[in-house]
């Protein structure tokens, strides 16, 4: 339940792939612009950056903005600082629905990643970790 307007780079940002279980909920998110200062991503900024699917995204909105509304960049594989492994590209998302993005100067949803989610998300795919529906 927050407004943002005329950021500077990725603005709801999950960056290291280790953020899971997260409600990312009713958000408004408006004219995010690209940043020189910061990240070389921050070019290309935008509104929900998501490191990780296993969080919850629902009835988020991206209006305006110089780069994308939601930018699905799924993390390597690595180890949190409580010893956890987290392995997001065979991660299933836990909720993703009724987001909008409207404006955005390159696209309202991208992603470079392949998703390929696993009943174990870290073990290579096999007949007994088949992908998940």
């Amino acid at each position: 339940d927050n407004v943002l307007y005329d950021a500077m780079g990725h603005t709801i940002y999950l960056e290291t792939g280790t953020e899971t279980k997260n409600d990312i909920s009713r958000n408004l998110v408006v004219h995010v612009k690209e940043s020189v200062g910061m990240l070389n991503t921050d070019l290309t900024p935008a509104a929900f950056y998501l490191s990780n699917p296993d969080n919850r995204v629902a009835e988020n909105y991206a209006a305006g903005g110089e780069g994308y509304g939601f930018w699905i960049a799924l993390a390597a594989p690595r180890v949190d600082l409580y010893g956890t492994r987290h392995c997001p590209s065979g991660t299933p998302f836990l909720s993703f629905v009724g987001n909008e993005a409207s404006s955005q100067h390159l696209a309202g949803v991208i992603s470079f990643s392949t998703l390929a989610a696993r009943i174990d998300p870290c073990a290579d795919s096999s007949p007994r970790n088949t992908y998940l529906p």
